[in-house]
């Protein structure tokens, strides 16, 4: 269970314990509305994200795909900045990465408001970048 600051403010004033210091007063809104789970150590920004996490899992435990890895961050673009002369690297972390067939396939999960701009302008680059790799989106 992931305790939030409403759990932890209705545990100590049940229990009787102080507030932790540090404590927010409140946690932020997220700007799309999900809440972030974690699972087996790691941490996602959906429940949709740790549904298709659990979804690999089962594909890999009957062999249908290998090397799993979550998270792995791709550099996209490498240069300098105009004018001042600066190194600039733009990352992309996606959410999976894994072996299907002896196809590397990357896959991000993604809903129809976090296709932003910023990130079809970064799956190009990466789709330029990483030719030999199999780019899918799961919806």
């Amino acid at each position: 269970m992931r305790w939030t600051v409403k759990d932890i403010k209705e545990y100590c004033q049940r229990t009787g314990q102080p507030l932790p210091e540090g404590l927010p007063e409140e946690e932020p809104r997220r700007k799309y509305g999900n809440k972030k789970v974690c699972l087996d150590g790691y941490e996602f920004d959906s429940q949709k994200e740790a549904n298709r996490y659990c979804e690999l899992k089962l594909l890999l435990r009957a062999g249908e795909i290998t090397d799993l890895k979550v998270h792995p961050v791709y550099v996209v673009w490498e240069g300098t900045r105009p004018g001042k002369g600066q190194r600039k690297t733009i990352r992309m972390e996606l959410d999976f990465e894994y072996k299907e067939n002896g196809r590397e396939v990357v896959e991000d999960v993604k809903s129809k408001p976090t296709k932003t701009r910023a990130f079809m302008l970064k799956m190009k680059l990466f789709r330029e970048r990483y030719p030999e790799k199999e780019f899918r989106i799961y919806e």
